[in-house]
């Protein structure tokens, strides 16, 4: 059965590809302002998400200003992601940047496992792009979508990008079919700010402590390897700007489970900073906090 929702990812990968830049770009604006304006469920948790992390006022046109933005980001995401496969490999720096590639090359050189985790920030699939054009294919997890059509889509889509995509549910052996991917070479890609298989680690968030998935720091522990922390913003220009920082090592005499822990916070620490940084970027639409719930628009001088 066709549902909207096939309709209009449909439309998105056939239609806004043909459409010239600056039309697709009003139109995804158009529809973030709608969005906000609207205030629906998602926004209601990003303003609840940004407040908590930032400490800005719930009635303040600062906060406001910030989820406003922060949806005209999130819905540039969308917008990279059905134009991605028309980006020109040999002219990619016309969309990406990317910075920290003396971390890449050195944390390569190693010859080591390496695991690239990254919070929902910026463009994690324009930055995968990055990746497999200038470096090789990549393996990652993602949750698997409703309807299924749509999720097809999306591995589609990815695989056309060269990354190999497991799911959450449906797949037996996760966990040992990243240890084999990684012990051939493949780098692992994972966002990994949000745990939703119930089974993660709870670290200082911000100033509150939250489940982050362990799939990062248990594949680094099982096989010696590193993590190495990406993270992406737009700039000022509307160009995707990413950063590898330095790779970290679950090195230390510790337990599996300690170091597991360690390397978790650790990853939890420098994901905070770039939302510090870049918080307008951090497309966090979903609960993170057990106790912070959607918050409803207060001040309304925002709305048009």
């Amino acid at each position: 059965m066709i549902t909207l929702a096939d309709i209009s990812y449909q439309t998105g990968w056939v239609v806004i590809k043909r459409l010239p830049e600056k039309l697709s770009r009003k139109l995804f604006i158009k529809i973030a302002d709608v969005s906000y304006g609207k205030d629906i469920k998602g926004v209601q948790q990003l303003r609840a998400n940004l407040a908590f992390m930032t400490g800005l006022k719930a009635d303040s046109i600062e906060l406001e200003q910030l989820v406003k933005d922060g949806m005209r980001s999130y819905l540039r995401y969308w917008e990279d992601a059905f134009r991605l496969t028309t980006w020109n490999k040999k002219n990619l720096n016309k969309y990406v940047i990317c910075t920290g590639i003396d971390n890449l090359e050195s944390a390569l050189a190693t010859k080591k496992p390496l695991i690239t985790a990254t919070p929902h920030m910026g463009n994690w699939d324009a930055a995968g792009f990055w990746y497999t054009t200038n470096y090789g294919p990549l393996t990652t997890v993602v949750e698997r979508l409703k309807p299924e059509s749509i999720y097809k889509k999306f591995v589609k889509f990815r695989n056309s990008l060269g990354i190999e995509v497991i799911p959450t549910s449906g797949e037996t052996d996760i966990f040992m079919k990243l240890l084999r991917r990684a012990k051939e070479g493949r780098m692992i890609a994972l966002v990994a700010d949000r745990d939703i298989t119930k089974n993660g680690i709870e670290v200082n968030y911000g100033p509150g402590k939250a489940s982050f998935p362990v799939g990062p720091a248990a594949i680094a522990v099982a096989l010696d390897g590193l993590v190495l922390p990406l993270s992406s913003h737009y700039n000022q220009e509307g160009v995707l700007v990413m950063h590898f920082f330095p790779a970290l090592s679950p090195s230390g005499e510790d337990t599996k489970e300690k170091r597991v822990q360690t390397l978790t916070q650790e990853l939890a620490h420098s994901f905070e900073k770039e939302i510090e940084k870049h918080p307008q970027d951090w497309h966090m639409l979903q609960r993170v906090w057990t106790d912070v719930f959607p918050m409803k628009r207060i001040n309304q001088g925002l709305v048009n």
